[in-house]
């Protein structure tokens, strides 16, 4: 079939129902990896039942140490993941798999400082243990939501499958072999398009458009009196051209 295809259960657009049919086969349910990857996105939200002075809640609803470009790999490891759970509950292995070949270890995380800081030295049984463990990264908080949103079963977290490993080394994979894009805004052309399609700045319906953008961007009309602001142009091109990670395997 032709023309675009909105999933009723993500709100996800696609660009062909062949396109849609193949995301579901190799990607996953895209209302779950949608759900998935706004955790990274969005932030993960701090659980209501604990005290949200608690350090752990804090890291797991922001973490001070990200970066657009660990932001961005984050993602994408969890786009991996997501794709790794498919491929295991459909083939029951994890063998021949695209990432065979890119180079990544847990241990890059801390290198990188990617994820989230775990000072192992805080423990009581530290204090007095010359030999403990330094500062480390984890992602352990992203695994565990990732876990509860798939429905993993023991048998699928072995060290071997879907595993905390597993993930951490998509992250790794990410941010060694992933380069930074940031999609072109396509607020200036429309922008334009609308001038020579009005004709002048004040036109009635010029206006009008021009307070829809401006409200998408997350105020309201009234509050900038119909007008782009100085800076606003910023605030919508980070809206509608949002920083990704692309990674091409040549394996």
């Amino acid at each position: 079939q032709h023309g675009r295809v909105r999933c009723p259960r993500s709100d996800s657009w696609f660009c062909t129902r062949r396109c849609w049919d193949q995301f579901q086969h190799h990607v996953g349910d895209p209302a779950l990896v949608r759900r998935a990857l706004e955790l990274v996105v969005v932030g993960m939200e701090p659980d209501d039942d604990k005290d949200n002075d608690d350090d752990m809640d804090r890291i797991l609803h922001h973490n001070n140490n990200s970066t657009p470009h660990h932001k961005s790999s984050l993602a994408l490891a969890t786009r991996m993941f997501a794709m790794a759970v498919t491929h295991y509950r459909r083939h029951r292995h994890l063998d021949r798999c695209f990432w065979e070949g890119l180079c990544g270890t847990p241990q890059d995380l801390t290198l990188l400082q990617l994820g989230w800081k775990v000072d192992d030295n805080d423990d009581d049984d530290s204090n007095n243990n010359n030999d403990a463990s330094p500062l480390r990264y984890t992602l352990q908080p992203l695994y565990d939501q990732l876990a509860q949103l798939f429905s993993l079963r023991p048998t699928e977290q072995a060290p071997s499958l879907l595993s905390l490993t597993r993930l951490e080394t998509f992250a790794a994979m990410a941010a060694r072999n992933g380069f930074d894009v940031q999609t072109q805004s396509p607020f200036t052309t429309y922008y334009r398009a609308l001038q020579r399609r009005y004709g002048r700045p004040l036109h009635p319906e010029l206006q009008h458009q021009v307070a829809r953008a401006i409200a998408g961007g997350g105020k309201s009309s009234e509050t900038v009196q119909q007008r782009l602001e100085r800076g606003m142009d910023r605030t919508l091109n980070q809206r509608v051209a949002p920083d990704i990670c692309a990674m091409f395997p040549l394996t």
